[in-house]
């Protein structure tokens, strides 16, 4: 993602409170991470984000309420980070490394 230029309150009708920017957003033609289950990374990133302001296991164990907040630290945790990270502090492949290892807890739960 990259900054183009900025755009003023006054060009909107009405105008905005702030000021605005346009971006131009560059995408990667080959993907830089892998996955074991596409639908469980959705899960994670729709559940990292839908509770705002909160640590990401907070948030996860909304969406993930088949699991207790215990096993989503360890997920966090075996993948390197703090038990009270945010999830906008993830990047994609940090998801697919979360979703992996959550996808793992859940198997290793099932037998």
């Amino acid at each position: 993602v990259s900054r183009l230029f900025n755009v003023s309150a006054g060009s909107f009708v009405p105008a905005p409170k702030v000021d605005s920017a346009v971006i131009k957003i560059q995408v990667d033609k080959e993907r830089k991470y892998t996955v074991i289950d596409e639908n469980m990374m959705t899960r994670v990133i729709r559940g990292a984000f839908a509770q705002r302001r909160k640590t990401l296991v907070n948030s996860l164990s909304s969406e993930f309420s088949e699991l207790g907040k215990d096993e989503l630290t360890e997920a966090v945790v075996k993948c390197g980070y703090r038990a009270d990270i945010r999830g906008e502090k993830l990047d994609i492949p940090d998801f697919a490394k979360l979703s992996d290892a959550i996808t793992e807890i859940k198997n290793i739960k099932k037998r």
